[in-house]
């Protein structure tokens, strides 16, 4: 009787991870992933950056993206707002402004050094995630668009865009 119901008690267990394994793999918990190519990204901005440089290997948009940004900074804090409340259609996204070392899709810093121009900002996509560093609130801001154009490329919002990595800069030199 007890091998019967040690038996019995096996087989409840092994269907009840079976069930939790079809649901874990559900195509609705799934994060699908496309792969964009230079040209790509180069005809998704628009207009053309002044200074657009591929660097080498693999950058990321994840979905979800979680953007962290510096709370002191009126600035970052409105692209983080932006990124958002106008993207989740594309990459769902939720901001926060704890800037410790732990893993982020996006972090969003004033730059060191500052630009001079006040429209001035550098956008980085590479196998970290995506770093957007200004040194005001119209820097901020263009650099927000340009991201935004960037999760164009995703389908929707469970698809990541996999981009060769890169470096965006404007003004350029």
């Amino acid at each position: 009787m007890k091998t019967q119901l040690f038996v019995l008690g096996c087989l409840v267990a092994l269907a009840l991870a079976c069930g939790r394994a079809e649901r874990a793999t559900d195509a609705g918990d799934t994060v699908r992933m496309t792969v964009v190519t230079r040209e790509e990204v180069r005809d998704a901005l628009v207009p053309k950056p002044m200074t657009l440089e591929f660097l080498d290997g693999p950058g990321m948009i994840p979905s979800p993206m979680h953007v962290r940004y510096d709370a002191d900074h009126p600035g970052a804090r409105a692209a983080a707002e932006l990124l958002s409340g106008e993207v989740p259609r594309r990459v769902r996204t939720s901001a926060t402004s704890d800037l410790s070392p732990r893993w982020a899709g996006m972090v969003i810093r004033p730059a060191d050094p500052e630009f001079d121009d006040p429209e001035g900002y550098r956008l980085t996509v590479d196998e970290d995630g995506v770093v957007l560093e200004a040194s005001n609130a119209d820097g901020f801001r263009k650099g927000a668009e340009r991201v935004m154009q960037l999760m164009e490329l995703s389908p929707d919002e469970r698809t990541a865009v996999r981009f060769p990595a890169f470096t965006v800069t404007e003004p350029g030199p």
